[in-house]
């Protein structure tokens, strides 16, 4: 068992299957972020959603619990470049440090 943020779960997070068994993982435990993160491979996301929706029964402030959440169409996107840019930039270096040993 180890952490949201442990080298092994880092690992699970890169590969095609094994990233789709963190996902469900973190989720299980609510960790939200750290599942989107699992699927998404990119360093930023965008999420949208049209509408939320809360329930909350609330005897005292300190006794809240929360009941139910909605969310109205919800959208998540990569924002930076996924991996296409880090491999053109890794071609262009490459071909620059060709043409400088010229």
């Amino acid at each position: 068992a180890g952490s949201a943020d442990g080298a092994l779960t880092r690992l699970a997070e890169m590969f095609p299957g094994t990233d789709l068994v963190a996902f469900a993982l973190h989720a299980e435990h609510g960790e939200f972020a750290h599942a989107i993160r699992s699927l998404v491979k990119t360093r930023w996301v965008e999420v949208d959603c049209e509408g939320v929706s809360v329930v909350a029964h609330t005897g005292t402030v300190d006794a809240m619990k929360l009941a139910k959440v909605v969310v109205g169409h919800m959208v998540i996107e990569p924002v930076s470049d996924v991996l296409w840019g880090a491999y053109m930039d890794l071609l262009n270096k490459l071909v620059q440090k060709a043409t400088e040993a010229d």
